[in-house]
């Protein structure tokens, strides 16, 4: 019966979702591509002089292990946290605590896994941000474009990888209200 009763509710707050989530993701991204255009005319008007590259291997092993820790926490997060039953475990226990064990509904229950599943994806894109920063960064310091563009791409990917799709909605629906 409450699932006849909340599936336009589910219909409105997963496209609202959804939404949401996209928008995010194509302004976290268009920030990113735009970083990076930035950087190629800095570099197309010679503002940073490269150094040679004796002088820009100070940097580059840093760097490079700065980017692959934040790469590889980002492959963390995906495969630890975008799972269905761990999003509904977050889920459940914050529902507990926000409107206790009786009061929690199945469609609060949905609204707060939604949540859950945007700051997962919140958390993943930003790191891929920071990792496009660090590039810059990078870039700033030895003024090698070409290990710019590399890590650069390393965080285009992460957050590419992690486009807000319809079928983690779709599992988690089907979680909660087809048991």
């Amino acid at each position: 019966m409450e699932t006849e009763q909340s599936a336009p509710t589910f219909r409105s707050l997963s496209a609202v979702y959804l939404r949401q989530n996209k928008l995010y993701w194509a302004m976290i991204l268009t920030g990113m591509l735009g970083l990076i255009g930035i950087t190629w005319m800095l570099d197309s008007y010679h503002l940073f002089k490269a150094m040679l590259p004796a002088e820009s291997q100070i940097y580059d092993k840093p760097f490079l292990i700065v980017i692959v820790l934040l790469l590889l926490l980002t492959f963390y997060l995906k495969r630890r946290y975008l799972m269905t039953h761990i999003i509904l475990d977050k889920a459940r226990s914050k529902a507990r605590e926000k409107y206790g064990r009786e009061q929690t509904t199945d469609i609060k229950l949905y609204a707060i896994a939604l949540t859950t599943l945007r700051n997962i994806y919140m958390r993943i894109w930003t790191i891929a941000n920071i990792i496009t920063v660090v590039a810059f960064l990078y870039y700033s310091l030895a003024g090698m474009i070409n290990n710019f563009f590399y890590y650069a791409v390393a965080g285009v990917y992460a957050i590419v990888t992690t486009f807000p799709s319809e079928i983690h909605v779709k599992r988690i629906y089907s979680s909660i209200f087809e048991k």
